[in-house]
């Protein structure tokens, strides 16, 4: 394993870690639990686990947008071009959803509203506040639940562009690690409340701003140039974070409560959030920095497409796959377990592959209609989401 160029215009294991990240939580919502056949077992831990997903895409998300606001901070259209690139990528999609998931909810039998939607206010998610639905005592939108990780990262950009224009590098990096220790006390201290609800916790923004930070505070030591060891470190040394994370998952599994998902128990929602932030930021390096293996399970053309279709197959996901369940109740039955999940999956990259063709690439070729008006060599790769 040997250090390789690093290529500060493209990073093309990016890609494949935001499809690894996106099948990762397709297999957690849809794969089994558990089951009987051994040969099942791996399937069944990256079911349990396909949660922390989530926590990839805002590591990379983090990594990505600190290094465009960072590069063109000086751009006296910093703003304007900021939003309209995020709106080219985000908007379309996303109110497309929500306008078919509206219009279905005044369309539909009772019992299928009911249901399947569930009678809860829409308006959240329209102001992309869908996180923090629980404290408005708002009832969950069975097809709109995927969107609250899109909440949290809308949030982080409005206050991270603001931030960014006006501190230098060294100054945002500060504000990351400090807001990542805020982060992390705030989470421990309501965990610690005797009415604590870890989902609740789970899903609040400054409670769940790990994976961000991490990804920010990494993007701006590497674009420093400096510390080019102590990256190289952390990217060799990714066991380290792996076996802190198996260490609180065995002990939750030992000690927590049975009833809850791993994604909640006690250690986890401690320090096993930020581990898995750390750990997934130490792959994002390794396969940046090194060529080794990462690189290359990550440029598996499998991966790389799937990571080019994420943001649709991510934010589908629901609707989709609910509503085939309606229709096709038998394909679960007559298909198997595993044959059930992979045309689950296939009818999902051909969802993500024709959102990507005909809507999202089109809108994205819009982007150069407001450039920054003074660039630096920026990464040109698109965000998690």
């Amino acid at each position: 394993m040997t250090s390789a160029p690093i290529e500060t215009s493209r990073f093309p294991a990016l890609d494949g870690l935001r499809g690894i990240a996106v099948l990762g939580v397709l297999v957690c919502h849809i794969g089994p639990q558990d089951h009987d056949s051994i040969w099942m077992q791996p399937i069944v831990w990256l079911a349990r686990l396909g949660w922390t997903g989530v926590d990839l895409f805002f590591v990379l998300s983090g990594f990505l947008i600190t290094g465009i606001l960072v590069a063109n901070r000086t751009a006296h259209n910093y703003f304007r071009a900021f939003y309209w690139h995020r709106t080219l990528r985000i908007f379309p999609l996303y109110f497309l959803l929500l306008a078919l998931v509206s219009i279905l909810a005044l369309l539909a039998p009772d019992v299928y509203r009911s249901s399947v939607l569930v009678k809860g206010d829409v308006w959240p998610y329209w102001a992309f506040l869908s996180n923090l639905r629980p404290f408005f005592d708002i009832a969950a939108i069975s097809y709109l639940l995927p969107t609250w990780s899109l909440a949290v990262e809308e949030q982080f950009y409005v206050s991270w562009s603001a931030i960014a224009k006006f501190v230098n590098a060294r100054t945002l990096a500060a504000v990351a690690i400090v807001v990542l220790c805020m982060t992390v006390s705030l989470r421990c201290w309501l965990m610690s409340q005797p009415s604590a609800n870890p989902g609740n916790i789970f899903y609040f923004t400054f409670t769940h701003l790990d994976g961000l930070c991490i990804g920010a505070i990494i993007r701006i030591i590497f674009d420093s140039g400096k510390h080019g060891g102590a990256l190289l470190f952390v990217a060799r040394n990714w066991w380290l974070p792996a076996l802190i994370l198996g260490g609180i998952l065995y002990f939750d599994w030992l000690l927590g409560p049975p009833s809850l998902p791993n994604s909640y128990k006690p250690l986890m929602m401690r320090g096993g959030l930020t581990a898995i932030s750390w750990l997934y930021g130490a792959l994002l390096l390794h396969g940046i920095l090194i060529d080794g293996w990462v690189r290359w399970i990550t440029g598996v053309r499998l991966f790389q497409s799937f990571g080019k279709y994420s943001f649709c197959i991510y934010l589908f996901q629901n609707p989709v796959l609910i509503s085939l369940t309606g229709v096709a109740p038998w394909l679960a039955t007559s298909l198997g377990t595993f044959w059930h999940l992979v045309v689950q999956i296939a009818i999902m990259y051909l969802v993500g592959y024709l959102s990507y063709r005909f809507i999202e690439r089109p809108l994205l070729g819009l982007k150069p209609l407001v450039p920054y008006s003074s660039r630096k060599a920026i990464l040109q790769q698109a965000p998690a989401h």
